[in-house]
């Protein structure tokens, strides 16, 4: 039964006995958040776990990310959000960018088992990584346009749209 389910990509991994010795790195961290959302979700994207997992992860990282700056804007003063917040995104960027990679070359074996045993995991972290790289890539434009205009981004955006609606 597991095994049938399984193939059709579900995220059962979590209830196979050979991971409880050897556990892909963050295997905890990524199952418990994949079920703490997928287990609310109605059974037409439980059904379809690759692509839920992959939007899900995206949606859920790109506010997270989004809250943060949001925080960041308010509790922190506006010199450290122009010169340090942009280079602190741009690092986890590359960060988000780099680390499969790195996880790669450090522990091959690891790599490859977590890509072919846990598909739909692999799609969700993915969709996260890319949330996070989205959210802090429009951050980073958003200050730069800040610069330039000398308002804040929901100003410099209507200025926009106004320079190309007419």
């Amino acid at each position: 039964m597991i095994n049938e389910i399984y193939k059709l990509g579900q995220a059962t991994d979590y209830i196979i006995p050979e991971l409880k010795e050897g556990k892909p790195f963050l295997f905890d961290i990524v199952n418990e958040a994949y079920h703490f959302v997928m287990d609310i979700m109605p059974k037409s994207l439980q059904e379809r776990s690759i692509g839920s997992a992959f939007v899900l992860g995206f949606l859920g990282n790109y506010t997270a990310f989004k809250l943060v700056q949001g925080v960041s804007d308010i509790l922190l003063p506006e010199s450290f959000n122009q010169k340090y917040l942009p280079l602190i995104e741009k690092a986890c960027i590359l960060g988000t960018l780099t680390s499969p990679l790195v996880y790669s070359f450090i522990d091959p074996q690891g790599m490859q088992e977590v890509t072919q045993k846990h598909p739909t995991y692999t799609w969700g972290m993915i969709g996260a990584g890319l949330g996070a790289i989205w959210a802090a890539y429009q951050d980073i434009n958003n200050k730069k346009l800040e610069k330039i205009f000398h308002k804040k981004p929901a100003m410099t955006m209507e200025i926009t749209n106004r320079i190309h609606i007419n």
